[in-house]
């Protein structure tokens, strides 16, 4: 009897610090995306040169970028520069 007591606390304080660890991870993970956001805003210019180095890599040969159009997107939203953002990191650019 003593020892289904144990196991039961046991199992509540695991599943405390399981319930709160994820909260906590959670909220670390919420804090480094807004830090990412805030430090890596990408400009115009070198958005097109990672475009041309891109090319180039694709093509196998050199590129020329003669004009440039920038489209305003209407339902760009957070959320959607946030997952750009996190891509372009992702593959490592250099």
């Amino acid at each position: 009897m003593e020892l289904l007591i144990v196991m039961v606390i046991l199992a509540i304080i695991t599943w405390l610090f399981r319930f709160f660890g994820l909260k906590y991870y959670y909220y670390l993970r919420e804090k480094e995306n807004q830090e990412f956001l805030e430090h890596s805003q990408i400009t115009d210019e070198e958005l097109i040169v990672i475009l041309a180095a891109a090319a180039q890599m694709v093509l196998c040969k050199s590129v020329v970028v003669k004009s440039i159009r920038f489209v305003k997107n209407q339902n760009d939203t957070a959320w959607g520069r946030m997952g750009k953002l996190h891509i372009m990191s992702s593959h490592h650019l250099r």
